[in-house]
């Protein structure tokens, strides 16, 4: 599917502080004409549109710290600032919203920058977390959560969920949101596109 949308999500570091750990998320667009957009609210929530329709969004942010976790779901982690800024390097112009949060006595920063095609999310740990272990959430938790997206089912969409073992060895298709099409946990995770009707958009 050429010059389809696609989806990576890969860890990065970039000459910012240790300890340091990014997470880039890329959304491309199936067409030149496609419009992305990812506004943030004042409360630090967000949504991935295109061609100013929402196709994701948010879910809870949070972190683990000090055995606890810190989520906008239940309010204990705290927005400290949010701030916006226009920029470029070697990907292109884009506009950039960080935020800073505070989990218990750690920060952490996270940010997205939305260029012509694609947006990148990043977070860092600004001041270093501890004891993130996730054992007691069982043996598929996560210490962290930017982005984190809702299931909330779209109109008209259709997805691909590659799974299995080898991350293709039992692919799925369905509806965008409906039960057990796409995977979960550490054998169900792996690369998912969502289409509209006619496949002129497709997000990897």
């Amino acid at each position: 599917m050429r010059n389809s949308p696609h989806l990576q999500l890969f860890a990065h570091a970039d000459g910012m502080p240790a300890p340091l750990l990014l997470l880039l998320l890329l959304m491309a667009l199936a067409a030149a004409t496609a419009e992305i957009r990812v506004p943030v609210q004042p409360d630090g929530s967000y949504a991935v549109l295109l061609d100013n329709t929402t196709w994701l969004p948010s879910g809870a942010t949070f972190f683990r710290h000090g055995n606890a976790t810190y989520s906008t779901h239940d309010g204990s982690l705290k927005l400290v600032r949010q701030a916006s800024s226009a920029g470029s390097d070697a990907a292109g112009v884009f506009n950039r919203t960080r935020l800073q949060w505070r989990a218990g006595d750690a920060r952490v920063e996270t940010s997205v920058r939305v260029y012509e095609r694609h947006a990148v999310f990043r977070q860092a740990f600004t001041s270093g977390l501890s004891r993130t272990d996730c054992s007691a959430l069982g043996a598929e938790g996560v210490a962290s959560g930017w982005p984190s997206f809702r299931m909330d089912p779209l109109p008209r969409r259709g997805v691909v969920s590659w799974q299995g073992i080898m991350a293709g060895m039992d692919t799925k298709t369905g509806s965008w949101g409906a039960a057990g099409v796409v995977g979960t946990g550490i054998v169900g995770t792996g690369p998912i596109a969502i289409f509209n009707e006619n496949v002129k958009r497709t997000s990897w």
